[in-house]
């Protein structure tokens, strides 16, 4: 518990000095982008529910600012679908806002390896159950493409360590499209 808190201090720490120094809108470049893929709840089929479906199809959007050769700051909203009790009609929308500085590494002129630490607002709303919320250390790794000087592709797998009573943690493993302005 006490490490989970740290680790939040220190990346709202980061997050809130690269922004303060740079600001978003001096940044080197900033860019937005969507991505889609398979979200995933790592505790719903522990329970004895019987029938259940742990994953959906989810989504993001994403907008961030370069700040260096090797650093972004990136803010994303992603849906990470619904995870489904078929015994009951029980039914978990998982969403989240997620804060992150993300680290980039050069391989190439046009191959990035990606890795992300932030924080993230996530939402469970279990419709007529009610709804939960809480705000968990995000982190992710992936890959970038660069396919032309304003478009790139990534790969993503993110997370939310949520760490929920009832669904564990919140994952997307993603493809997105991003574009440079």
């Amino acid at each position: 518990m006490k490490f989970n808190a740290a680790l939040r201090t220190l990346a709202a720490s980061a997050l809130a000095a690269a922004l303060g120094g740079t600001g978003i809108a001096h940044a080197e470049q900033g860019y937005i982008g969507f991505g889609f893929g398979s979200g995933s709840s790592s505790d719903w089929c522990n329970i004895d529910y019987g029938a259940c479906e742990d994953s959906d199809t989810g989504f993001k959007f994403f907008g961030g600012a370069r700040l260096s050769d090797s650093l972004a700051a990136e803010i994303s909203y992603t849906d990470f679908g619904t995870v489904t009790d078929f015994s009951d009609p029980d039914h978990v929308d998982i969403s989240g806002l997620t804060l992150s500085l993300v680290g980039m590494l050069a391989l190439s002129e046009q191959f990035d390896l990606l890795g992300k630490l932030g924080i993230g607002s996530w939402t469970a709303d279990a419709g007529s159950w009610g709804s939960d919320t809480g705000s968990d250390v995000a982190f992710g790794v992936g890959v970038q493409l660069e396919t032309s000087e304003n478009l790139a592709i990534r790969g993503e797998w993110e997370q939310i360590q949520a760490g929920h009573r009832i669904l564990g943690d919140y994952t997307l493993l993603s493809v997105s499209i991003l574009y440079r302005f």
